[in-house]
């Protein structure tokens, strides 16, 4: 609620009765909650990317659908041999922002960052017999629900695990437990679950800006649980530097040097 307020935000306590009203199908036991006001979401994060990468090409961009495996430095103004899945490409300025599989680009560089995967999971739960006028953040069990365009999403936990390692699918199955206890009425369709990695580092803070070592290299990776968030504006400080602009805030909080 603290940082709510030093933003201007004031969190609303809620009683029963006003639970109620928001959620009327929720648990008779659960009788307390706050209500934080200007919280966004999104319905369908699949169509809120496609719309970005359509607006990329309709302002000149181009997307390619390669793999980049390594990044070969060809020294000064020659800039980068970039091997791919496909073919080589040559750049003389380049951007990681590849998220958990970031180090598999920057370790062979001599680049060393702290960077693990904090898996998560999520349960879609199509055709819901109730609707949920907003979503709702469930702490006590470790997950949140919103409504999406294909049914209710359940997403949450942490798990610490390798890249590679086989998902644990009982960790997406317990969430439906835990939002039928929440809402003892609940039917729907056949969930289907999905597990992803979120890039994350010790500090909680995402790496930005030019590799000094290499000039040219430009990394924008390790927004944890906030990429939705924290990649627009880092997507704009990072351009900032690749331009030469004066940058918005001062980078250097946010520098793979700080490690």
């Amino acid at each position: 609620m603290a940082i709510a307020e030093r933003h201007g935000i004031r969190a609303e306590p809620l009683d029963a009765d006003a639970l109620r009203q928001i959620y009327p199908d929720i648990a008779p036991g659960i009788t307390r909650g706050l209500l934080i006001p200007g919280n966004a979401y999104t319905v369908s994060p699949q169509r809120l990317v496609r719309t970005l990468g359509e607006l990329l090409v309709a302002a000149g961009g181009e997307i390619v659908a390669e793999r980049t495996q390594k990044i070969i430095p060809r020294g000064g103004a020659a800039g980068f041999l970039l091997m791919n899945n496909i073919s080589n490409r040559t750049a003389q300025r380049v951007v990681v922002a590849t998220g958990a599989s970031t180090r598999e680009l920057l370790d062979p560089l001599g680049i060393r960052v702290p960077l693990h995967t904090e898996r998560g999971y999520h349960a879609m739960m199509p055709s819901p017999n109730i609707t949920l006028k907003i979503p709702m953040s469930i702490k006590n069990r470790g997950f949140g629900l919103t409504p999406m365009e294909d049914g209710l999403r359940a997403g949450g936990t942490v798990e610490i695990d390798s890249l590679h390692a086989a998902p644990n699918e009982k960790r997406a199955m317990i969430l439906v437990e835990h939002v039928k206890r929440v809402f003892p009425t609940l039917q729907t369709g056949e969930p289907r679950y999905w597990m992803g990695h979120r890039p994350s580092t010790p500090d909680s803070l995402p790496v930005l800006g030019v590799v000094p070592s290499q000039p040219g290299l430009f990394l924008a990776f390790g927004h944890g649980h906030f990429g939705m968030t924290g990649g627009p504006p880092s997507g704009r400080l990072v351009a900032q530097l690749i331009n030469g602009a004066a940058p918005a805030i001062d980078p250097a909080p946010y520098s793979c040097t700080r490690f």
